[in-house]
C-alpha cells in the first residue's frame, strides 16, 4: 500500500488534538494499519512516538521498514510489570512527537493488572484521560489500538475500555486498502474513510 500526501493529511488531519482508539480485528489488519500510518509520517517534520507494549512493530520492522521514517521514529517497549507513572512519563516527555501510538490498549490493561483488575481499570483510565488532555494541549494524534474482539471486556467503572478515548473507529480490510468506520466521536465527514 502506497499513500500520498494528500491522502496522509485527510487521513491524519482529523486525528489530532485528540485520543483515538482504533478497533482492530486481528494481527493482519493491524499490520495493514501499522504500514498506512507508518506510511504517513515519512514527512521530515513528523515525529512519532510507538509504545510497543507487546512488541508488535518492533518484532515487524523488517515488514514495515519500506513504509517508514525510522529516523523519526521512536519505539518504547515497557517492562512486563510496568508503573503508571512510567508509562505517562514516557507518552508525555519523550520530545515533542507529532504522533504517538500505542498497541496495545488490551496489553496495556493486563501489564497494569499485576495487582487487582479494578486498580488496573483505574490507572488505565487516568493514563487515558492524561493522554487525552495532552493531545488537545499539545496538538498530538494519540492513536490507540485495541483489539474488538475482546471489546466488551474488561471495564473501568462500568464503562468499557473502548470508551475511554475522544473517538472510537473500527478498522476493516477491505481488498488491498482499510476502510475505517467512526463509531463514536468527530474524525472524517461522514464518519468514513477509505485507503
Amino acid at each position: 500500500m502506497n499513500f500520498d500526501p494528500p491522502q496522509a493529511s485527510s487521513l491524519l488531519g482529523p486525528l489530532f488534538s485528540k485520543s483515538s482508539i482504533f478497533l482492530i480485528s486481528d494481527r493482519e489488519t493491524n499490520l495493514s494499519f501499522a504500514r498506512v500510518l507508518l506510511g504517513q509520517i515519512l514527512s521530515p517534520n513528523m515525529n512519532c512516538l510507538i509504545v510497543d507494549i507487546d512488541a508488535f512493530y518492533a518484532s515487524h520492522a523488517e515488514e514495515l521498514d519500506h513504509c517508514a521514517g525510522w529516523s523519526n521514529t521512536t519505539i518504547y517497549v515497557p517492562d512486563v510489570v510496568c508503573d503508571t507513572r512510567e508509562v505517562v512519563h514516557t507518552m508525555i516527555a519523550k520530545g515533542h512527537n507529532n504522533i504517538l501510538i500505542i498497541d496495545n490498549v488490551n496489553s496495556l490493561f493486563h501489564m497494569l493488572s499485576h495487582e487487582t483488575p479494578q486498580v488496573a481499570s483505574r490507572k488505565l483510565a487516568l493514563i487515558m484521560a492524561v493522554l487525552s488532555k495532552h493531545a488537545r494541549a499539545s496538538h498530538l494524534a494519540a492513536v490507540s489500538i485495541m483489539y474488538e474482539r475482546r471489546f466488551a471486556s474488561p471495564t473501568t467503572n462500568r464503562q468499557p475500555l473502548s470508551e475511554l478515548g475522544d473517538a472510537l473507529v473500527s478498522v476493516r480490510r477491505r481488498g488491498t486498502g482499510l476502510v475505517f468506520n467512526v463509531r463514536r466521536g468527530e474524525v472524517w465527514a461522514g464518519g468514513t474513510y477509505e485507503v
